[in-house]
């Protein structure tokens, strides 16, 4: 099976295949029971779950004075509907960052768009590179047919704009990070 880590971003991820569920479109959580094990049984559980699917593990040393611990992406809290003989820690892990992140923002709402529509050609790699040659022919068009003159700047944005949503599909059907994306190949060089 898929690592969490590279599964998480995908538009059609299952949070059930790896024991949690979506908690709204934002975060994936899991719930680890304490039932007949100690705090620390729980804790390297936790870990072991985590560095599986890809992330770090946590250091839990300051968790017994705060009740909780988190980094950038991964949170751990204790349950606060619990009683002694229910006890369980909460594993979070953030899917997107809509406050901080405006490409997730952007993102969030193209999967709404493309739940609304279920239009079978939203759904393929394949399908939706086509689509994207499409669009990218028709920006081009702009610039070779005007000649000299600048083209109608509507018609540009709405172009890039489509280019841009087939983009983010794809992206999101294999579970890239734009940025991650983007960073690696200005590092790289544009070629």
């Amino acid at each position: 099976m898929e690592k969490l880590k590279d599964a998480i971003r995908k538009i059609d991820f299952d949070a059930e295949s790896y024991g949690g569920f979506n908690a709204g479109d934002f975060q994936f959580q899991r719930m680890f029971f304490m039932e007949e094990k100690t705090l620390e049984q729980t804790f390297e559980e936790i870990n072991v779950f985590l560095t599986q699917n890809g992330f770090e593990k946590l250091d839990f040393s300051f968790f017994k004075r705060e009740l909780s611990i988190e980094n950038e992406v991964v949170s751990v809290s204790a349950d606060p509907y619990v009683n002694e003989s229910d006890r369980r820690l909460i594993l979070t892990i953030q899917r997107f960052d809509p406050i901080e992140n405006p490409i997730d923002r952007v993102f969030l709402e193209l999967i709404k768009l493309k739940k609304k529509f279920s239009d079978p050609k939203f759904n393929s790699s394949k399908d939706l590179s086509l689509v994207l040659s499409k669009e990218a022919l028709k920006f081009s068009e702009l610039f070779v047919l005007n000649g000299n003159e600048s083209p109608n700047p509507e018609r540009l944005k709405e172009h890039l704009a489509n280019m841009f949503f087939y983009g983010l599909l794809i992206l999101g059907n294999h579970g890239f990070d734009f940025e991650e994306i983007l960073m690696e190949k200005i590092r790289k060089g544009i070629k």
